[in-house]
């Protein structure tokens, strides 16, 4: 999740890499590790923590001096070797995230976990989110919780999220992973059926044990060659480490379908991902559904509302009445809003094959509550909740830029916007600076509702984006907030080296929980590229 370093990038015809921290001696190879899962679109670094064993790791021990030093040596050794993030082979990682974001300017997002705040945000406060561990007699629902409110979640929400441990299946118990005289090694492909059932069997346990289960997180990094089995069985979004480490390449990633295109090196590899992910049926792929507000403007490669911005379908919908100046502001919604905002999201549900509903305007995350109380589909309807994957993910002194079409109109609600994304203390929120485009030569055709030529405008935000992360040397990533400013990510991503997330990348990631992984798995949405 970072352009940060050019030596990678001056690596010809390779990908962006992703480093692992990796314990003492370990044997198993994490979903992100494994070679030929993602080489599409990322290839991987890892760096092994001397001294520091698996059995401490998930026990969350404080780390001795010698420990300490030899983490900071791993984390140097990865970034010397200009990795765009860095994982951990282990969700248990987690206990050392604010550990490791204070040693790097590279994002760290050690443990799967990292994605709960923002599936919080997407569903009911009333609906639960099953939690997949490989042994929950040493990792229980009192240490997850722990562990979600120290990324940064309420207790309140912290407890909507379900612990399973599989301790119950061979190979899976604490004891086993750390055994270092078991020469047998993970792999990634699915090929165990009394396994893969063993595992489907526990979940199903686990939905009759709680009915209002409306995703699945795996903690662990080994299962996530069961993921595509979770989704075809069970029919609910799947997120694991393969799905963070994907979303975290993306942001430091040419977006192959449109934008600039710079950097060789990464558009090649980006083109493979596309090349791969065509190999997927849009028949059988699932569709985002996209509520509209009420404002018409011809949408260009990039913006939310164009259709080959994405590889899968997207179906549209507008919530008449509900218009740009109206979400701006962020009042709550007329009697008349409500009734149109809920009948397009109905109309959205009834849309075959749509999983997960966005929006096409950032200013939407005024409305995200109003969203999800009318759905049962998992919304996400303004980039605005990918920040507290932001604050999560470096230091709490580091900064970070919000592109958006109009400064004053966003400043007003941008504190409540940033606590909807579970960014909620004061001084995680003041990380956040606004920077509007609205004075950006060409610009001004989005508040006229007119064609914006990208070419045009592309210089000026650019220049934009410079002067304030030169005026804030502290600034690590950048967040546009705007749904049409997507087609300028790839020239921001070059220009300043640091991550840029937007609302292509937010629906890119949702999607990816619920679609088939073509590089493993079971493949139950491959097809002979029978396109419509």
């Amino acid at each position: 999740m970072g352009c940060t370093h050019s030596k990678e990038h001056s690596t010809a015809n390779k990908p962006p890499a992703v480093g692992i921290l990796r314990c003492h001696g370990a044997r198993w190879m994490p979903a992100q590790a494994v070679v030929g899962t993602n080489s599409y679109l990322f290839r991987t670094v890892h760096a092994e923590v001397k001294g520091l064993r698996y059995l401490d790791v998930r026990a969350g021990k404080e780390l001795s001096v010698s420990q300490k030093k030899a983490l900071k040596e791993a984390v140097k050794e990865l970034d010397a070797e200009g990795v765009v993030a860095i994982t951990g082979d282990c969700g248990s990682f987690v206990h050392y995230q604010t550990a490791v974001r204070r040693m790097t300017k590279t994002p760290a997002v050690l443990s799967p976990l990292l994605q709960a705040p923002l599936l919080a945000t997407m569903y009911m406060k009333e609906e639960t989110i099953l939690v997949l561990t490989n042994d929950s007699s040493d990792y229980d629902q009192a240490a997850l919780e722990s562990n979600l409110v120290e990324i940064g979640l309420s207790q309140e929400d912290a407890e909507r999220f379900v612990i399973q441990g599989l301790q119950h299946i061979e190979g899976f118990s604490t004891s086993e992973v750390a055994d270092m005289s078991d020469e047998r090694t993970w792999a990634m492909v699915d090929t165990s059926e009394r396994l893969r059932l063993e595992i489907m069997s526990t979940i199903e346990a686990a939905k009759k044990a709680n009915p209002s289960l409306r995703a699945i997180l795996l903690e662990s990094t080994l299962l996530p060659s069961f993921s595509d089995s979770m989704r075809q069985t069970r029919g609910v979004p799947v997120f694991d480490a393969i799905t963070l480490a994907d979303y975290l390449a993306a942001a430091s990633t040419d977006n192959p379908r449109f934008g600039s295109n710079i950097d060789a090196s990464v558009w090649s590899s980006a083109m493979e991902r596309a090349n791969v992910m065509d190999e997927l049926s849009q028949r059988a792929t699932p569709a985002i559904g996209i509520l509209r507000i009420d404002y018409s403007y011809p949408p260009a490669p990039g913006d939310v509302d164009y259709p080959g911005s994405y590889y899968y379908r997207t179906v549209q919908e507008v919530a008449a009445g509900l218009t740009f100046e109206a979400a701006q502001e962020g009042r709550p919604l007329t009697a008349q809003q409500r009734e149109a905002m809920e009948g397009a999201i109905r109309r959205l549900e009834a849309a075959k094959g749509v999983v997960g509903i966005t929006g096409d305007c950032g200013f939407l995350m005024n409305y995200q509550v109003d969203a999800r109380r009318m759905s049962h589909l998992p919304c996400f309807i303004s980039a605005m909740m990918q920040c507290h994957m932001l604050a999560a993910s470096f230091a709490a002194d580091e900064e970070f830029l919000v592109l958006t079409a109009n400064g004053k109109s966003l400043a007003p609600k941008f504190g409540e916007m940033l606590s909807l994304a579970h960014v909620t203390r004061p001084e995680d929120q003041a990380r956040f600076h606004i920077l509007g485009c609205e004075d950006v030569d060409g610009f001004d055709a989005v508040a006229k509702g007119e064609a914006v030529d990208v070419a045009r405008v592309t210089p000026g935000i650019v220049a934009l984006a410079k002067a304030a992360a030169a005026r804030r040397p502290k600034v690590r990533a950048v967040l546009l907030e705007c749904t049409e400013l997507p087609p300028y990510a790839d020239a921001l991503r070059h220009a300043l080296r640091i991550p840029v997330l937007d609302a292509i990348t937010l629906v890119d990631f949702v999607h990816s929980a619920s679609t088939d992984n073509p590089a493993f798995g079971v493949d139950f949405q491959k097809s002979s590229k029978v396109f419509v």
